[in-house]
């Protein structure tokens, strides 16, 4: 627990430099969800845009942003805890409307606290981090409906993995 807090700390005086623009992160994100494999996932993290615009045309653009989590993984009889770094590629819809729809898709790394965690079953601590979503952005605010897989690639046996469906809150400063 105490690893929990420190680590919460140091993420936090990433974000409070004095002015936003010099932030190594820009948004501060909250999930929660279902898992039919262990009890409520909860996920704290930190992104940042990368700004970068790749095919631009009349239906939106493609970029990118970086994404530092803490996850818990709640459940009686085997909880567990993981931070990941996820890149993730974002593809925004042009509007006119105020609502600004996305879709996303992105693999990152996440290492777990205990290699089992609630009916799963996992040879290593090492995961990869599977995403795809779709959500919108109104003003500072983004949300995101998620489906979010880990699993060891078969690195190692077992390899059960783990699925889950999150409900993303971003709020960006």
């Amino acid at each position: 627990m105490k690893k929990q807090l420190y680590l919460s700390m140091l993420l936090a005086g990433l974000v409070m430099p004095q002015s936003a623009s010099a932030a190594l992160f820009d948004t501060v994100i909250i999930s929660t969800g279902y898992s039919d494999d262990f009890g409520t996932p909860i996920k704290l993290g930190l992104r940042k845009d990368l700004h970068f615009r790749w095919f631009e045309g009349d239906t939106g653009y493609l970029s990118q942003y970086i994404e530092l989590s803490i996850n818990h993984f709640t459940d009686p009889r085997r909880p567990a805890t993981a931070i990941a770094i996820s890149p993730v590629f974002i593809y925004h819809f042009k509007t006119k409307s105020e609502y600004k729809p996305f879709i996303e898709f992105g693999t990152g790394f996440s290492y777990f606290s205990k290699k089992n965690v609630g009916l799963r079953r996992s040879g290593t601590n090492f995961q990869f981090e599977d995403r795809v979503g779709a959500g919108f952005r109104k003003g500072k605010h983004d949300w995101t409906f998620r489906y979010i897989h880990y699993s060891n690639a078969n690195i190692d046996k077992p390899n059960d993995g783990l699925d889950m469906v999150m409900l993303n809150y971003g709020y960006r400063f």
